[in-house]
């Protein structure tokens, strides 16, 4: 059986329209990398709940951030390797 060229373009558009329906499954149902911990990652974040739990975390408060003058921060800026 032979083909007709305008069956040919309607099966090649169908089936394009299976693969696109395929690739956004696929997209909406892929894992973000970012979300994903690792052996060691997992471990510090369990650690954290069991500290944080037994009331020994320690926060740092805002105030005690460090601020530089501006000729201070250029003077530091002059020294950094590049």
């Amino acid at each position: 059986m032979i083909m007709s060229e305008a069956d040919f373009e309607r099966r090649i558009f169908h089936e394009l329209d299976v693969i696109k329906a395929e690739l956004k499954n696929i997209r909406e149902h892929m894992v973000d990398a970012d979300t994903i911990l690792s052996e060691e990652e997992k471990i510090l974040v369990e650690e954290s709940f069991k500290n944080e739990k037994e009331g020994k975390l320690v926060l740092f408060p805002i105030s005690k951030r460090i601020y530089f003058e501006e000729s201070e921060t250029s003077s530091i800026l002059a020294k950094a390797p590049s």
